[in-house]
């Protein structure tokens, strides 16, 4: 079988990659590439796989019109606070000036007008031009966000075999591209259920396989060698959530108040602190430096958010050696559940009522749904619940809670979810 595989940052997506390879002992794996991204990957160091440039875009006045009057009238998930604060992150992480302005006065203007158009919509009325190679794939399998709109028009039109894969907890609630026409591959029933509600996928459309990103900690977790204890001292681990720089701020502020108590209650602990990956500038970080009890975890390359196998192991052995994790909003805090660490979201702001707030990031769908309403004594809701837990920490009495988060998902391995994959792409071949 001949399988196309289309996904966003290519390089960044160590669990994509490993799932392709061990689909390419049977199969033949193409990966389709956007221009810009097709000249800055060394296709050479993937000797497993094909790669082909995606062509199908066509610069005209009536392409381009269709293009502004869907960014500007689109329908939108009815989770609308997880989409804007998406959708501000991309902004922060333009390049230019120019372009984040354009790109927030836009947002500004989605926020203000009647959401019209649905993505489906959208894509019907795009001409491409049909220069991309596609007549050999039996099945594609797409990795959200969708991505290359002419692309995935041609594919729709021409009712191509297609497999969309759900990658991340928070993307049927935060994105605006999605295809009731395509069939969906899930982490779990409850995703499956946000995406038909959200998104108003048929149920008929959507099936559970588990996630990619969970094989890392099935991997860490039958590791034939443990990984050394990261630090010689006791610690809490806090896991940045957070890439919109006035956010960012916020969250350190928050981050700052935290090593205050910790340093009051328990004075030989450290808070390590692990950067969010994304944010584009890290120097926002500097200011934790000049506290004492701070340690920054930032093993990556900072700014990028490209890590290696050994530094996704690196950050799963801090957590498991941390008295507690601690986070306001992410994934890695829901990886955290998965270990022997309690792990633990914060609630400790007010809102302000302000559209830009920590308050609004802390109560996202997806957190709400799956940590604050499932598991109460995994949230921390004040100052005084948090000293409370230093000191039952100190004192080994502490309950962990994780059980009531992982309750809702599966970890499997790599192995076991390419295993769950192949027979779903086999059925849609057929």
């Amino acid at each position: 079988m001949t399988i196309g595989i289309i996904t966003n940052f290519f390089e960044f997506r160590n669990d994509i990659r490993k799932v392709a390879t061990l689909l390419a002992k049977n199969n033949r794996i193409v990966f389709y590439l956007k221009p810009q991204e097709a000249k800055q990957i060394n296709t050479a160091a993937y000797p497993a796989f094909e790669f082909r440039v995606i062509d199908e875009h066509v610069a005209s006045v009536t392409n381009r019109l269709k293009e502004l009057m869907f960014l500007v009238f689109k329908k939108i998930p009815s989770s609308r606070n997880n989409y804007y604060l998406m959708e501000l992150f991309k902004s922060s992480n333009l390049e230019r000036r120019t372009d984040r302005r354009k790109s927030r006065f836009y947002l500004f203007l989605q926020r203000i007008m009647p959401r019209l158009i649905s993505y489906d919509r959208f894509l019907n009325t795009l001409h491409y031009s049909g220069k991309t190679n596609i007549q050999d794939i039996d099945v594609f399998l797409y990795a959200t966000e969708l991505h290359a709109d002419f692309f995935i028009a041609r594919l729709k039109r021409e009712q191509k075999n297609v497999l969309v894969y759900v990658y991340s907890w928070d993307h049927a609630c935060k994105q605006a591209r999605f295809i009731k026409a395509f069939k969906y591959l899930v982490w779990s029933g409850g995703l499956s259920d946000d995406l038909a509600q959200l998104q108003y996928i048929p149920a008929s459309n959507i099936s559970v396989v588990g996630a990619t990103q969970f094989g890392y900690i099935d991997l860490y977790n039958n590791l034939s060698v443990q990984l050394s204890r990261p630090f010689d001292f006791r610690s809490i681990y806090f896991g940045c959530a957070i890439g919109i720089g006035p956010l960012a701020k916020e969250e350190i502020n928050l981050i700052a108040r935290i090593a205050f108590l910790l340093k009051e209650t328990n004075p030989d602990w450290k808070l390590v602190v692990r950067p969010y990956p994304q944010l584009r500038n890290h120097g926002y970080y500097d200011v934790l430096k000049e506290a004492d009890n701070i340690i920054l975890d930032n093993d990556f390359d900072a700014g990028i958010g490209a890590m290696t196998d050994e530094q996704i192991l690196h950050k799963l052995n801090t957590v498991h050696h941390a008295e507690c994790f601690m986070h306001i909003g992410t994934t890695l805090g829901l990886e955290a559940a998965f270990t022997n660490t309690p792990s633990y979201m914060l609630d400790l702001v007010k809102n302000n009522e302000k559209k830009l707030n920590l308050y609004h990031f802390v109560h996202q769908y997806q957190n709400d749904k799956y940590i604050t309403n499932t598991s109460a004594g995994s949230v921390i809701k004040s100052e005084a619940d948090l000293v409370v837990l230093f000191d039952r920490l100190k004192n080994g009495d502490v309950i962990n809670h994780n059980q009531s988060i992982t309750a809702n998902f599966q970890v499997i391995s790599f192995e076991a979810f390419t295993h769950q994959l192949s027979l779903l792409l086999s059925d849609e071949k057929k």
